[in-house]
This record gives C-alpha cells, structure tokens and sequence, in this order.
C-alpha cells in the first residue's frame, strides 16, 4: 500500500524517517541473530540487501534513510543489475557476459520484500512499502540429474585406497546417498554419523533435525575414512564429519574446489553440489520411496516441491522404457534422416 502525497510528507518529518538504512540494516541483522536464524540465511540477506543500498547512496549522492525507500529506487537498482554480467561478486566462479539469471534477479526482490515487511512489522514505517512489489515470473525448469553412467564415472574416478581421494569419495557417495545440501555436509558432526546402524542426523533448514538412512557401501567408504584417513584433529574443539588435510572443518572454499577439480577429473562439466541433490531425489523417487517419507528425508517443507522429482523420475524411465519397443528389434527397413 503505497502513501498519498499529504501523509508522505507527514511520514517524512518523522524521527524514524531519518534512520538510516544502513542503521536498519545492521537492526535488521541483528533481530535475525536473535530470532536464531542459520548465519547462511543471514548471510544470504546481507549480499542482497547490501548492494541494493549502496546503490542507492550511490544515486542519491549521500547516505540514504528510511524516507528514502521505495519502489522505484528498487526498480532503478534491478535494471543495472540485468544489465550487469553473470557472476560479477561470485567468489569462486569467473565473471561472464551473459546477463544474470532470473534466479538470481528473483532473490533480491524476495530479500528487499522480506526487509520492508520487517521494517513495517517493527513500526519503523508507516507502510509496507514494497508489499506491491510484484515478483517476476520464474521459468519451471526440468530437473536434470546424474545419469547412471556420469554417477560411475564420478565415484569410479576417486579410490577409497588412496589417502588422498578417500574423502571425496566418501563426499561424493553421502551426498548421493542422502541428499544433503552443502551447509548441511559441512556442518555434519561426526558424532551424528552412525556407521553401523547406516544412518545420520543433520540440522537442516529452520534448525529442523532429520535422519537420513545410506546404504552399506556407502557405510563401508565413510568407515574407511574414519578409520585410516581422516585426519587428526587440529584442535579438541573440532567435531565436523569431513576435515581438511589440516584437520580443521572443511570450508566452502575447499568444498567448491573439490566440485571444481571433479568436475574437470570426469569431464562432468555440469557437475556442482546441488547436482547430487537433484539426483538423490530423483533416484529415490524411481524406487518408489513414498512422497511424504522423501520429503521428510529431503528436509522439503512443503510436498509440492518434493512432488517435482516424481515428474523427473516418470520421464527417465520413459527415457529408458524407449529400448522396449517391438518395432526396433524388427528386421524393419527405414532409413535414418542425416543431420
């Protein structure tokens, strides 16, 4: 609900008007902080609110306030983003020429309307200034996992003999097993993984706690890496599953590098994280593993995303199912268009 011109100028001679945004930024922060939400969703406001207020004191040549919040501010900041090259801040990736995804695009407008509602819930503004921000339209794409021979490929290029590569397989193989998202691997306690009942326990999304079942070879791979690979301790303190050679937690920075160094290993140029995840629920789902019960193991708090992975499941079978057919065992003559 947008201000008439009479109470906008009323609102304006406000105290509050003239905080800050910067000040309620860090307000903004810190009631996250005290609500006990995950430093990664902190984080993930904090790059998207950051930018958009920069670029605002940027355009209006000193530092802006509350008053100074709207919606076309917002809209000036979007364009310049659009037109800004793909993974321009990214820490790990190079920047490119191709314009940002919409993804990425839609996380500010979901950063900048979950900070205006605060704003407004707190009563530092009289309105919910962006509540009619509209969010732009996310195209549905099709889930793409592993197939069976890239997932050979990955684990078959890594040896769980070899003190080097034994960890990433074990890595590779937990994450195929369990779904599990990157924070929730690095934040993996060794004291949630029980190797001898197959299963773990992991805080996932809104501090929920699951447990996640694996296989037995999985079993075997981890057993190995606790037993003669993993690496001692660097403190007493350190209670992460997967270490560096140092034997500190491992970090995202060597995390990403691991993906980045697999990928180029198997020549699985698309290979990433999330990849694994995608796979695990589409694997599961072909076996039959009901809905309700994957979401549980997934940490989906909403079945509907869950439900996806069945869509993906359906068609690659029917990717496999296409051998079935009669007519190409036939003597059949037909010729196969070129090109």
């Amino acid at each position: 609900m947008a201000m008439n011109n009479t109470a906008t100028s009323l609102w304006e001679r406000q105290p509050q008007a003239r905080i800050s945004l910067w000040k309620a930024l860090e307000f903004f922060e810190a009631a996250y902080r005290a609500r006990n939400l995950s430093p990664h969703t902190i984080a993930w406001y904090k790059q998207r609110l950051t930018p958009f207020v920069s670029n605002l004191q940027g355009r209006l040549e000193r530092e802006p306030t509350l008053a100074d919040l709207d919606i076309g501010g917002f809209r000036f900041f979007i364009l310049e983003k659009q037109s800004e090259g793909k993974y321009r801040d990214h820490r790990f990736k190079r920047p490119s020429e191709e314009p940002p995804s919409a993804g990425h695009i839609h996380g500010f407008y979901r950063a900048v309307r979950g900070f205006s509602s605060w704003l407004f819930d707190e009563g530092l503004v009289p309105v919910n200034i962006m509540a009619s921000l509209k969010m732009p339209k996310l195209e549905e794409k099709e889930l793409q996992p592993l197939t069976t021979a890239e997932e050979l490929k990955l684990l078959n290029a890594y040896s769980e003999l070899k003190p080097g590569e034994c960890r990433d397989k074990a890595l590779f193989m937990l994450m195929l097993s369990t779904g599990l998202r990157r924070a929730e691997i690095l934040r993996l306690k060794a004291a949630a993984v029980n190797i001898d009942e197959g299963f773990i326990t992991v805080w996932g999304k809104g501090k929920k706690q699951r447990s996640i079942p694996f296989g037995h070879k999985v079993g075997w791979v981890l057993q190995r890496y606790t037993l003669l690979h993993r690496p001692e301790l660097a403190t007493p303190n350190v209670g992460e599953f997967f270490l560096n050679r140092d034997g500190y937690p491992m970090t995202v920075a060597s995390f990403e590098m691991t993906f980045k160094r697999a990928a180029k290993k198997t020549g699985i140029a698309r290979l990433h994280p999330h990849l694994l995840r995608h796979t695990y629920g589409t694997r599961s789902s072909e076996l039959g593993i009901p809905t309700l019960t994957l979401q549980r193991f997934m940490g989906h708090s909403q079945p509907s995303v869950t439900e996806r992975y069945s869509h993906v499941a359906t068609n690659e079978r029917l990717k496999r199912e296409r051998s079935y057919d009669h007519l190409d065992g036939l003597d059949l003559r037909v010729r196969r268009p070129r090109g």
